[in-house]
């Protein structure tokens, strides 16, 4: 597995254990500066962001909520316009 090298604002670090009293900010933060990082163990975990429709990350997500709707046979809603 190769390494992969990435340079990350230290006010979008949150460490997980934190994350539950800090919500507000990483959210916050998601707004204005772009994704909060969710830190495990020290190393990069989870990325939260905010989904615009514009955005790339939007659309893959979008594809994949398709797909867990059309999964889940009808126990979800799923609006397709975002």
């Amino acid at each position: 597995m190769s390494k992969i090298k990435m340079t990350i604002n230290a006010k979008t670090l949150f460490p997980i254990s934190e994350l539950k009293s800090r919500l507000k900010e990483a959210l916050s933060i998601a707004d204005q500066i772009g994704p909060a990082i969710i830190t495990r163990g020290n190393r990069p975990a989870y990325a939260v962001s905010r989904l615009d429709s514009d955005s790339e990350l939007s659309e893959a997500m979008y594809e994949h909520l398709s797909l867990a709707c059309k999964r889940a046979k009808g126990n979800i809603t799923c609006e397709n316009d975002w």
